[in-house]
C-alpha cells in the first residue's frame, strides 16, 4: 500500500534478499576467479567480497557487507541458511499450505470466516495425516 511503512520483518527481508542477490554476484566472480589459468594471479575471498561491495555501493548507493567465510562456503556447493531453515524447519509442507489455503478461502465464499482457533485446528489435522 502506498504511504504504509514496512514493518521491521518486511525490512529484514528485503535486506536479506538483496545480500543474496549480491553474494550470488560474489559467488560468480570467485569461481570465475578459480576458473583462471595457474599461471595468472587469482584475487582471493576477501579481495573478491571487496570488489563486489565497491560494485555495488556505485551501482545503488546502498552499503553491504559481505563475509569471506560465507562465500568460501557457498563457492564450495555449501546451501543458504534461509533455503535450509525454509526446507528443514517449517511445520507444513508446500502442498499441505496449498490444502489449508484452499479450505480458508473456501469457507470464506461460503461466508464461514474461520477464527484462530479453527484454523488451528484444521491445521493441527492436516499435521497429524
Amino acid at each position: 500500500m502506498v504511504g504504509r511503512p514496512k514493518s521491521l520483518t518486511k525490512k529484514a527481508q528485503v535486506l536479506r534478499e538483496e545480500k543474496e542477490k549480491v553474494m550470488a554476484r560474489a559467488v560468480a566472480m570467485y569461481q570465475a576467479e578459480l576458473a583462471k589459468p595457474s599461471s595468472e594471479k587469482k584475487q582471493g575471498l576477501q579481495k573478491v567480497c571487496r570488489d563486489v561491495q565497491k560494485a555495488y555501493l556505485k551501482e545503488t548507493g546502498q552499503v553491504v557487507s559481505l563475509n569471506h567465510n560465507t562465500l568460501a562456503n557457498l563457492a564450495k556447493g555449501g546451501v543458504w541458511l534461509s533455503e535450509f531453515n525454509s526446507s528443514t524447519k517449517r511445520w507444513l509442507t508446500p502442498t499441505e499450505t496449498d490444502k489449508v489455503i484452499e479450505y480458508v478461502v473456501e469457507m470464506a465464499r461460503h461466508g464461514f470466516p474461520l477464527s484462530h482457533k479453527c484454523l488451528k485446528e484444521h491445521v493441527d489435522e492436516i499435521c497429524r495425516a
